[in-house]
């Protein structure tokens, strides 16, 4: 397969001669098989970020893992929520620190149960409550308390019930008060009588005598 073909903006027109240089490019004004990218890491397609700044879900459409892998959040800079939508969390986990940061529901919809494992405090960080609440049950299930361990107070701060109901009897050990400020009664309600051990008195100030 030879040819020449035009680069995508950033590239300047040249001749290809090889067929892994042709899928170096997003032939954006020439044709080609994005199929085939699909199928490629993203240091084996060679695009610079801006290259995939603004591209379309068909774009991203099917890309397995390994394709995002490695991404930094500049990649997805501009790509609409559909893009992200059932990816699994090792699409995001390599991200930076400010990839989740005003994320819609959307982009967090459908992520499997690894989602929150080793995200640190900068990821979580900022996340309006919009982006934790559309998580599915299975989520947070069996997570312990380490998920949590390292965000801020301001991550849980008035999180709904449905963010935590599910996690382990550890989740809430250690917690401080103002891990728990801004909940409402319910909150507590279905955690073992196990949940709060080794919770300071402060962590269960207001709650109604149903929370454990």
């Amino acid at each position: 397969m030879t040819g020449s073909y035009a680069y995508f903006t950033l590239y300047s027109t040249e001749e290809v001669t090889d067929e892994a240089q042709l899928w170096t490019m997003y032939s954006l004004e020439g044709g080609g098989e994005s199929q085939h990218l699909m199928k490629m890491s993203p240091k084996e397609i060679g695009v610079t970020n801006e290259c995939l700044v603004d591209m379309t879900y068909e774009r991203l459409e099917g890309m397995t893992n390994e394709c995002l892998a490695g991404m930094t959040y500049e990649y997805l800079v501009g790509v609409t929520n559909e893009c992200l939508i059932d990816m699994t969390y090792e699409c995001l986990v390599v991200m930076t620190n400010e990839c989740p940061v005003g994320m819609t529901n959307e982009r967090l919809e459908g992520i499997t149960n690894e989602c929150p494992v080793g995200m640190t405090n900068e990821r979580l960080l900022g996340m309006a409550n919009e982006c934790l609440v559309g998580m599915t049950n299975e989520c947070l299930i069996d997570k312990t308390y380490e998920c949590l361990v390292i965000m801020t107070n301001e991550c849980l701060i008035d999180m709904t019930y449905a963010c935590l109901v599910v996690m382990t009897k550890k989740s809430p050990v250690g917690m401080t008060n103002e891990r728990l400020e801004g909940m409402t009664n319910e909150c507590p309600v279905g955690m073992t009588n196990k949940s709060p051990v080794g919770m300071t008195n402060e962590c269960l100030v207001g709650m109604t005598y149903e929370c454990p």
